[in-house]
């Protein structure tokens, strides 16, 4: 198959997307071919896969999800670096670099009730493989540092995360 990975979101119950991660020409030897494509639901039929980049990197990884004004939200790994976009016109800025080594795993993007995103993942550490996190601050459109939920021997993997009521 030529679908290499798939993330799917939902904003209500006619509003939903799909984003998945292609092989364009069918041979998993080519990596630089990898494109992300997306379709839209609109509460009765699924409209037809989209491109969504078309350039010589390897798009892949995708994590989508929706911001409080119901626009999709999309964070991937183009080759070294991990992107970031609103809308599925909107333009692609780097969301963090240096994001394909080990350090750097297993991601999930989850926004709060007013815009602000997390984005969680597994992190390789001498102890062991732990969850790190990073938050999107909408109001200055700005990531913030890179944090530590847990540090210890045991391996964290599987994310679910979610926000409390307040925020947090």
């Amino acid at each position: 198959t030529d679908i290499l990975d798939v993330d799917l979101a939902v904003y209500s119950a006619t509003q939903a997307a799909l984003v998945l991660a292609r092989d364009t020409d069918g041979n998993p030897y080519t990596v630089a071919d990898t494109e992300l494509w997306y379709a839209d639901y609109n509460g009765a039929a699924w409209s037809h896969l989209n491109r969504l980049t078309t350039n010589t990197l390897t798009d892949t990884t995708p994590s989508l999800s929706y911001n409080a004004a119901g626009q999709p939200v999309i964070v991937w790994l183009q080759g070294d670096e991990l992107m970031m976009q609103t809308g599925w016109s909107g333009s692609p800025a780097v969301a963090r670099t240096a994001s394909s080594s080990g350090a750097f795993l297993n991601f999930e993007l989850l926004p709060d009730a007013n815009g602000n995103l997390a984005l969680v993942w597994q992190e390789i550490f001498t102890e062991g493989v732990n969850a790190s996190y990073a938050v999107y601050d909408l109001s200055n459109h700005v990531w913030g540092a890179d944090s530590t939920l847990m540090r210890d021997a045991e391996m964290e993997e599987s994310f679910a995360p979610a926000f409390a009521g307040d925020g947090t």
